[in-house]
């Protein structure tokens, strides 16, 4: 099955990121998470103009998560954590954007995605 993920979501190979106003995914404050050293801010996908998600990738006592956590506005130009994150473990990603692709065939075939400019 193909991978869009690099439209939706950077994955770190240098492809074309498009603006957070337009839904995709902004890069512009990697490594911004203050947590720990270790965790890594990997990209940030606006949902409306009060909330974004954010994806990282993060330790859990010895362990490194993919995390997905969706994060209101502070009403000071930043962002804080609205509730608890979707952990995954690096060896199941490719399951969960596999899932995420036939979610989104599904919804094309159901007419509730239209062209997304490129």
């Amino acid at each position: 099955m193909a991978s869009n993920a690099g439209k939706a979501a950077h994955r770190g190979d240098g492809g074309d990121l498009r603006n957070s106003q337009s839904g995709r995914a902004d890069t512009s404050d990697i490594g911004q998470i203050p947590t720990r050293p270790q965790d890594r801010l990997i990209a940030t996908v606006q949902k409306h103009d009060r909330a974004r998600f954010e994806i990282a990738l993060r330790s859990f006592r010895s362990d490194r998560r993919i995390t997905v956590r969706l994060c209101e506005s502070n009403g000071q130009g930043g962002y804080k954590n609205s509730g608890p994150c979707i952990a995954i473990a690096p060896h199941k990603l490719r399951h969960i954007i596999e899932a995420l692709e036939l979610a989104e065939a599904a919804a094309k075939a159901e007419g509730l995605l239209w062209p997304l400019p490129v």
